[in-house]
Order: structure tokens, then C-alpha cells, then sequence
């Protein structure tokens, strides 16, 4: 739900978007807090798997970030972002292309 008084109908507020990167990343933070729950009830064995989940979540979400980048800064400046250029080569007119039957 947009905000009545923000300026744009695309401007979101920061609690939007807290609870928006909550409901999108409810596995991950379900995988790291029930261990981290029942290993303070029980044993803290649970906590070091807690641990891990967390290690490998963070280590995901940089190698997201990294790799989102361009994409991210392109849509922040409002351009498109670069295309990737094909590696097959074109045809030398229009009208070949280089199939023998085309030839006859």
C-alpha cells in the first residue's frame, strides 16, 4: 500500500519497505531463528548450526549484491542497462544467409 502522502505513487516508505524485504526473506530468517531458539532451550549445538545458516545466508546475499550492481546502479539512474551482444555473426546482406538452399 502506497503512502497517501508521499510525492510519487512509487515512492514507499521505510516501513513498506521493512516489511517488504521481511515477507521476501521469511525462510532465511525462519532457518536461522529456530535453531537459534531451540538451542537456548536445549542444546547450544543448535546455536553453531544457527551460525552456519546465517554465514552461508550472508554469504549469499553479498554474492547477490555483487552481482546485481550494474543492474541496480541503471535502474537508480532511470537508463536501461547494457545489453549483451550476441557472438553469433551477422549476415553479410540482408538477404543471405548462408544456408545452401538459400543460395540456388
Amino acid at each position: 500500500m502506497i503512502h497517501p502522502n508521499t510525492a510519487h505513487a512509487g515512492c514507499r516508505t521505510r516501513t513498506e519497505k521493512v516489511c517488504g524485504w521481511t515477507v521476501g526473506h521469511f525462510g532465511e530468517l525462519a532457518a536461522v531463528a529456530a535453531p537459534s531458539v531451540l538451542g537456548a532451550a536445549t542444546t547450544p549445538w543448535l546455536s553453531v548450526l544457527s551460525a552456519v545458516i546465517a554465514a552461508v545466508w550472508g554469504w549469499h546475499e553479498a554474492r547477490l549484491h555483487r552481482s546485481t550492481r550494474t543492474t541496480r546502479a541503471s535502474l537508480a539512474a532511470g537508463t536501461p542497462p547494457p545489453r549483451q551482444l550476441s557472438s553469433a555473426p551477422a549476415p553479410a546482406e540482408p538477404g543471405a544467409t548462408g544456408r545452401k538452399e538459400a543460395q540456388a
